[in-house]
């Protein structure tokens, strides 16, 4: 993941753009930024022509915006990344010194930090989170019981948790009016849903999910609410984002209109678990990752109306 080159270009643009339209009160434009887990330089096509994946939406936003091939990170995995890309932080300069959260550690974002988010609410944007979020939540742990605060939880604490009540401090508390998805990655608990502050379902039974598709590995296993499985997850993360990425300007009421959305739309893929949907499962091979030059994880920014196109890591890129 490379967010502090090619975010701080990103942002420059976007910022500049919206203190115009906000001095004018022209309509601002619709934000998008799609970032995805474990996505290698040479994962996207156009990236790299001998590739055995075809990504003929990502290359689209590449050819018609702009392509960052060298860039920069101080940490490569899921949470540091999002605290950077939030906050314009360094990730060591938080709590979070190595590593990543699990799903049930509290918040690691600061109390009156500015983030990105409520810097966009504070110039008229609806904003929303729908994925994967993986920044930490103050759930409600148990009398007498604990969970591990900088690291993923144990076996042993994954039941520590009161799911019926909200989970405080989340997204919402730092600059997102909506918030839909999942609390860590995918392979980590709990396995439910969370709509703003609360689980849509209260987890009740142990589960566990496939790590590859076909495949006998399986990921740790927890607390699952009824319904919820991993196969599901991309497909309800783009019916519920969907809303937020296309309704134009002109559909919105009147009160609306000119306020503009800005979604966030973390993926946990292609992130492992991998398992994709029921209607994509026939179509699934195994195939060696080799022909691919990866890199931890790499982001795509999309606009309606300013032409980002898309961001991805250099395999040549070193860290700060």
């Amino acid at each position: 993941m490379s967010p502090f080159a090619s975010i701080g270009c990103a942002l420059l643009a976007l910022t500049s753009r919206i203190a115009v339209q906000a001095a004018d009160n022209s309509p601002r434009p619709n934000l998008v930024y799609i970032l995805a887990d474990d996505l290698g330089y040479g994962d996207v096509s156009r990236l790299h022509a001998h590739g055995r994946i075809a990504t003929p939406h990502v290359d689209r936003l590449a050819r018609e915006g702009l392509t960052f091939t060298d860039a920069h990170t101080g940490s490569s995995v899921c949470t540091p990344t999002r605290y950077g890309l939030m906050t314009g932080r360094y990730a060591w300069r938080s709590r979070l010194k190595t590593g990543v959260l699990g799903g049930l550690s509290p918040r690691l974002i600061e109390r009156d930090r500015m983030t990105v988010a409520s810097l966009l609410r504070a110039h008229g944007y609806h904003t929303a989170c729908i994925g994967k979020w993986h920044l930490g939540m103050d759930w409600v742990v148990k009398e007498g019981k604990h969970v591990s605060e900088l690291s993923i939880e144990t076996p042993a604490q994954v039941w520590n948790v009161e799911f019926a009540q909200p989970a405080r401090n989340g997204p919402k508390t730092v600059g997102f009016d909506f918030f839909f998805g999942i609390s860590a990655s995918l392979d980590m608990v709990p396995y439910a849903y969370i709509e703003n502050d609360r689980v849509t379902r209260v987890p009740d039974r142990d589960g566990d999910f496939p790590w590859f598709h076909g495949r006998p590995r399986r990921t740790r296993r927890g607390p699952t609410a009824e319904g919820f499985d991993a196969a599901d997850v991309l497909g309800e993360f783009t019916r519920c984002a969907t809303p937020w990425c296309i309704i134009p300007s002109t559909d919105r009421s009147p009160s609306a209109r000119d306020a503009g959305n800005c979604c966030s739309a973390p993926t946990p893929a292609v992130g492992a678990p991998r398992v994709p949907e029921a209607p994509m499962q026939p179509r699934c091979r195994r195939s060696s990752s080799t022909t691919s030059k990866r890199t931890r994880a790499s982001s795509t920014i999309s606009t309606s109306g300013i032409r980002i196109g898309s961001e991805t890591s250099s395999p040549n890129s070193s860290s700060k």
